[in-house]
């Protein structure tokens, strides 16, 4: 691997990673167990450059378990298979190297457990800031390009998860920031606008704001210029709140504004094409209080579809699933 790049900025912008102290790397073998699986590597050298410029340690996980099904006895899922072999466990020592060799703190940790499950585990084990996994570098036939760890993991993990596309360099050019205006979306703004600033790209801010009926009060039928006017003040007054949030946080210089009449999901895929993304930062919504609920339909439409890494933030009062005892 590279070795990490000097910190030259240590402080770019309002600052979301200060506090980023560990970060955990899923790693796969490929299916013989020989060597290390495109993905995972990528994935690692993303987590090297970004603890190289926040002084984070870093600790990579191996599943051992080959598979698994589902015991409709006992009501859980088993775990079957073996340790990886001598070649494979060679190549996760020299990812491990490698970051030791950056100066970056790092440990390589082996369980027998579900990968998703104790991926999750032990970044809740060792309380890490952020997750980072592998993604496919090509869409698969059944038209998806997140692995169903991948997916996983995303669904479930209490922290911010970044899938990392083997094909793209660790260092973005351009970054789209999807916001619809929630609390998650201060969060996002300032991972994107972190980010941008780090790896000096062009940072996108994207709202959609779709079409709405809006009859009119007086004859009780569609009035086409009321809806016209009401919907354009909408846009103006959302294209408004962005710019004074960016400012707040000093990114308005440097990111462009995009308020769109399309629904959600036809708009982040439309502009990650339009500008050429190499990353996506959104939020993986779910309802407060409620355990392991799937990403909002948003963010289950766009993760599947986008060729590009994704940064999935979490809302305030995520619950996972997943505990520690049962994964360990």
């Amino acid at each position: 691997m590279d070795p990490a790049p000097e910190n030259t900025r240590s402080n770019p912008g309002n600052d979301p990673m200060k506090e980023l102290e560990s970060i955990v790397v899923g790693v796969d073998l490929v299916p013989d167990g020989s060597d290390v699986t495109d993905g995972s590597r990528r994935a690692a050298k993303q987590a090297l450059w970004l603890a190289g410029q926040v002084g984070a340690k870093v600790t990579l996980f191996h599943s051992t378990a080959r598979d698994e099904y589902w015991d409709p006895l006992g009501k859980h899922y088993v775990v079957v298979g073996e340790g990886p072999p001598v070649e494979g466990s060679e190549a996760m020592e020299r990812l491990v190297e490698a970051f030791r060799g950056a100066d970056v703190p790092c440990t390589l940790v082996q369980k027998y457990a579900r990968p998703a499950i104790g991926l999750i585990a032990e970044a809740m084990r060792v309380n890490a800031d952020l997750i980072v996994v592998g993604k496919r570098a090509k869409e698969e036939r059944d038209g998806h390009r997140l692995g169903r760890i991948s997916k996983k993991v995303l669904r479930k993990s209490p922290r911010p998860v970044w899938v990392v596309k083997p094909d793209h360099d660790r260092v973005a050019k351009s970054i789209v920031a999807a916001t619809d205006l929630t609390p998650v979306s201060d969060k996002i703004l300032a991972y994107a606008h972190w980010l941008a600033e780090a790896m000096d790209a062009e940072l996108h801010v994207l709202h959609a704001c779709p079409f709405e009926f809006l009859p009119s009060a007086q004859f009780q039928q569609p009035n086409f210029t009321e809806r016209n006017y009401d919907h354009g003040n909408r846009i103006e007054a959302t294209r408004g709140a962005i710019e004074e949030h960016l400012k707040r946080i000093g990114a308005h210089e440097r990111a462009k504004i995009h308020v769109v009449s399309q629904p959600a999901d036809l708009a982040i895929r439309s502009l990650v094409e339009e500008v050429k993304a190499d990353l996506l930062v959104m939020g993986a919504v779910s309802r407060t209080g409620i355990a392991g609920l799937l990403v909002g339909n948003t963010a289950e439409m766009v993760l599947e579809k986008v060729d590009c890494s994704i940064l999935a933030v979490k809302p305030e009062g995520f619950v996972t699933p997943v505990e520690l005892k049962s994964a360990s």
